[in-house]
């Protein structure tokens, strides 16, 4: 009886196996893509005029199609399903075989799919590709904010079609961002380095529900509240969903974005380089005359303008390598009219001392000093379990210290003093800016911050 239960035990795992197998095999033979590519060739050969062309259609081959990018890092599948997308005739045909209308420059066989539109390039399944996808750190991007892939290559200017990425780097450069946050290797550390923020797997409706209210989803987060209008909100969102260190070739960075002698010739004029330097003796004579510089010396050395240890003197500015180059390219072909024109462009020169002022003015929105001490360096940011509870504000810095110590304090950073012992530090603090800030920049900012003293006060 024993050895009858053991033989009908086995013959049903052995149908069941049976089964399994021929399951698996129907499965692996009907993978959910073929349908999609049987409904397109069909919709083709339907369209066709030609009665061989037509048959020829509809007994196409069915296969998984692939993009490889190696320059993206990237082997998109798209097109398997989405067969249509570089086909014109095909503007009004049902998705997913519709022709992607705008796609120039941009066409699929050079770029993919999922550079601009996230998601999991390799999935051949609708939900796998789509997603949301547990782990799968690019996400498909919603449509509203599908513009944001557009930073990921266009790092500098505008953005044709993407206003908000240029409205959101303004912000950026204007509400102190970098005062706290690092992008790019450049910045702070008392929030986290945004350089990679797209590959962090916040959801847009999370990156705008922090900007509105950065406490309500990070409750012990250091961020003020800036009282961002929504239009800022979404642009910022933008502008972290486009952040990444993914590297890409040469190719996709610099094709649509050519350096030219004309973009350098506006960089010059608008870094005030005529202030300190001539061309063929129309200038300044404060630096070296810069007419035939690139002759003189290389490309390569010249493209590191603005690097602190660059030029001794000479102040320190932040330009990518692509401005640089513009810049370069412009002093290859600069004349004497060049400069003359450029110096009748400028806005009147200001006094000695007001120019200063001025200049630390900007130096205090472009490394970030405004983010914790208040546009004007007003204060009003709130700090709690500080004395005061806020960001002291900077106007009467001169009442209570002397220029060399303030100069100390940006050096070596400072922890503001306590409220109640007991309880935690303030999550805002004064980092070390010594590694960050040349001697000249810290100049500026003091000198900003003096002028900032009521007339009717005496400074030390």
């Amino acid at each position: 009886m024993t050895e009858h239960r053991i033989a009908v035990l086995f013959s049903l795992l052995s149908i069941a196996t049976l089964g399994l197998t021929v399951a698996a095999i129907h499965q692996a033979n009907t993978p959910p893509w073929k349908p999609y590519q049987n409904r397109f060739y069909a919709l083709a050969a339907d369209r066709e005029q030609d009665d061989a062309a037509s048959r020829a259609l509809r007994n196409s081959q069915l296969e998984i199609k692939q993009i490889l990018l190696p320059g993206l890092q990237r082997v998109d599948r798209c097109t398997t399903c989405h067969l249509g997308v570089d086909d014109p005739t095909l503007a009004g045909v049902p998705h997913p075989f519709r022709f992607h209308a705008d796609l120039e420059p941009h066409r699929s066989a050079r770029f993919g799919c999922t550079i601009c539109h996230g998601g999991q390039g390799l999935a051949t399944e609708k939900m796998a590709a789509h997603g949301p996808v547990q782990n799968w750190l690019e996400p498909r991007l919603p449509k509203r904010y599908l513009r944001a892939s557009c930073g990921r290559c266009h790092h500098e200017g505008a953005i044709p079609g993407a206003p908000e990425m240029q409205h959101a780097r303004r912000i950026v450069g204007s509400r102190g961002c970098l005062g706290c946050h690092r992008l790019k290797g450049f910045g702070n550390t008392i929030g986290p380095d945004l350089s990679n923020e797209a590959r962090h797997e916040r959801s847009p409706e999370w990156l705008e529900q922090h900007f509105r209210d950065p406490r309500s989803v990070t409750p012990t987060s250091p961020m003020p509240d800036f009282k961002f209008s929504q239009r800022e909100i979404e642009a910022l969102t933008f502008y972290l969903l486009s952040l990444t260190t993914q590297p890409m070739a040469p190719y996709y960075l610099s094709v649509p974005m050519l350096p030219t002698a004309e973009q350098g010739r506006t960089l010059f004029a608008e870094a005030s380089c005529i202030s300190c330097h001539s061309i063929q003796g129309v200038g300044s004579s404060e630096g070296p005359d810069l007419h035939g510089v690139t002759q003189r010396r290389s490309a390569r050395w010249l493209e590191r303008i603005g690097h602190r240890e660059f030029c001794e003197g000479m102040p320190t500015f932040t330009f990518a390598p692509r401005t640089a180059r513009a810049l370069v390219s412009f002093l290859a072909v600069a004349t004497k009219k060049d400069a003359r024109a450029i110096l009748e462009e400028r806005i009147p020169t200001l006094p000695p001392d007001d120019a200063l002022t001025d200049a630390g003015r900007r130096t205090t929105l472009h490394f970030g000093c405004v983010g914790c001490h208040g546009e004007g360096l007003n204060g009003g940011t709130p700090n709690p379990n500080s004395q005061g509870g806020e960001v002291p504000a900077l106007i009467h810095l001169a009442d209570d210290y002397t220029r060399g110590e303030v100069a100390a304090i940006i050096r070596r950073g400072k922890t503001p003093p306590l409220e109640d012992p007991k309880k935690a530090a303030p999550p805002l603090y004064m980092p070390t800016w010594r590694n960050i800030l040349a001697d000249e920049d810290i100049d500026r900012i003091i000198a900003y911050a003096w002028s900032l003293l009521p007339e009717d006060t005496e400074a030390w």
